[in-house]
């Protein structure tokens, strides 16, 4: 026997597997979450550029998939004026204030329709979450450019030679 959804958060818990089971509406809304979450990493330095990957964006879209805009304005917000000193200049290690911020706004209103009563403790621990895999998601970013930047004299020597099927299997690679 299952139990009912909780406070119409799209998800409920079998006590009886001990699971966490996700409705159908659920599951569309963390698709789109991953979908918008991979744009915002798209936007923040490998293409469009439009701002996109800003907190005072991502969080009234999150909300928007969530169907509380209210919500994802505050987190978006908040989020922005913890970000604000954040200056991607030259090789410096940043936290990257567009994936925590997706991962802040989708949590703070997930969590918060688990327990509403408890906002305040769930973002306190989501600012402190979200800085640090903001952190780590700086990090992975450099790293992922010291890694490309090995493969480039290899691909100029393939371009050279005009050899396409070494230089595309390093496209994919990188």
């Amino acid at each position: 026997m299952k139990d009912p959804p909780l406070s119409g958060g799209g998800f409920f818990i079998d006590n009886r597997r001990k699971i966490l089971i996700l409705d159908s509406i659920m599951s569309e809304q963390l698709i789109l979450i991953c979908i918008l979450g991979g744009l915002v990493a798209l936007d923040n330095t490998e293409a469009f550029q439009t701002m996109l990957s800003q907190p005072l964006l991502v969080g009234p879209l999150v909300g928007l998939i969530f169907n509380d805009i209210y919500a994802g304005l505050k987190i978006g917000i908040l989020f922005q004026l913890i970000y604000l000193w954040v200056m991607p200049i030259g090789t410096a290690i940043f936290p990257d204030p567009g994936i925590g911020s997706v991962v802040g706004c989708a949590g703070f209103i997930i969590l918060c329709r688990m327990s509403p009563d408890k906002s305040n403790s769930v973002l306190l621990l989501l600012i402190l979450f979200v800085f640090l895999f903001s952190l780590f998601a700086g990090w992975t970013l450099i790293k992922q450019r010291q890694f490309n930047s090995r493969l480039l004299p290899r691909a100029d020597r393939y371009a050279e030679r005009m050899q396409l099927r070494g230089f595309d299997s390093l496209f994919l690679i990188a």
